[in-house]
């Protein structure tokens, strides 16, 4: 038979290594952001110095598969357009 102060620590014990998995989780996210932010800003500068070479405006999709073209992204186009 399972004491009720031993399901008490146990659960205490779980919800504090759920916090503690949460927040490692979160700063690594956090960090993914900061380290992603850059390159996005790197699109978005070359997005703005394609679309100032062109009569007519591009679309965001337009502009998409034009900057992953012109810098050579991994990325998908969608990626691209949703981060412009």
């Amino acid at each position: 038979m399972v004491e009720v102060a031993d399901t008490a620590s146990d659960l205490s014990l779980g919800q504090a290594e759920r916090e503690k998995r949460k927040a490692f989780a979160q700063r690594n996210e956090e960090r993914w952001v900061e380290e992603r932010a850059f390159e996005w800003k790197r699109w978005r500068d070359k997005a703005e110095e394609i679309q100032k070479t062109r009569i007519r405006k591009a679309s965001k999709r337009e502009l998409a598969e034009l900057v992953k073209s012109e810098l050579d992204l991994p990325d998908s186009i969608e990626t691209i357009r949703k981060n412009l």
